[in-house]
């Protein structure tokens, strides 16, 4: 809202190419998906893992820190509560990670964090399913991640935000400690 009341446009979209200018290097404009051409100053690279701006179109690098944190892979699937909330999250140790319970308003999060050379989709489904109260209240989706960080979160005149900087395995929700640094 302080941008938006300060001049900043907020435009949302899904990117269907990213141009950079020929000299500099620096994002010229990117095209959404319906057409629409966004030129700028400064680009805030929200995208997630793909880091489409920071790393697919400006090649920041990636430092991977998997030798020091091998959880690669996470299973989540919200339920229904089946019983009263409780006022903290659970995290309980596993054989190839940890798993979290999350009481919400409506209903609960769950979650198994696991590294993939140590136990499988499979066998992580299982430990996750055989952990959780109440009813499945979707399926079971599955998140692969590569923990580290962009070599360089801001390059030229692109930022990058939350999982587009980086992520490190959510233990803590260092997301949430990131993005309110960056």
């Amino acid at each position: 809202k302080h941008s938006i009341n300060a001049g900043i446009k907020h435009q949302i979209g899904t990117i269907e190419q990213v141009n950079l200018h020929p000299d500099t290097g620096f994002i010229n404009n990117v095209i959404l998906t319906n057409g629409q051409v966004i030129d700028g100053e400064l680009f805030i690279d929200c995208s997630g893992f793909e880091g489409l701006l920071i790393e697919k179109a400006l090649h920041t690098g990636y430092e991977d820190w998997s030798h020091w944190l091998f959880c690669d892979s996470a299973l989540a699937v919200q339920t229904t509560r089946d019983s009263a909330p409780e006022p903290f999250t659970r995290s309980i140790a596993q054989g190839a990670g940890w798993q979290w319970h999350i009481p919400l308003q409506h209903r609960s999060g769950n979650g198994y964090i696991y590294s993939s050379r140590f136990e499988s989709d499979e066998q992580a489904k299982a430990t996750l399913t055989a952990n959780i109260s109440g009813t499945p209240l979707g399926p079971v989706r599955k998140i692969n991640f590569k923990p580290g960080r962009r070599k360089q979160i801001w390059h030229k005149n692109c930022f990058a935000l939350g999982l587009a900087s980086g992520f490190l395995e959510p233990l803590e929700s260092t997301s949430i400690s990131l993005v309110q640094t960056a």
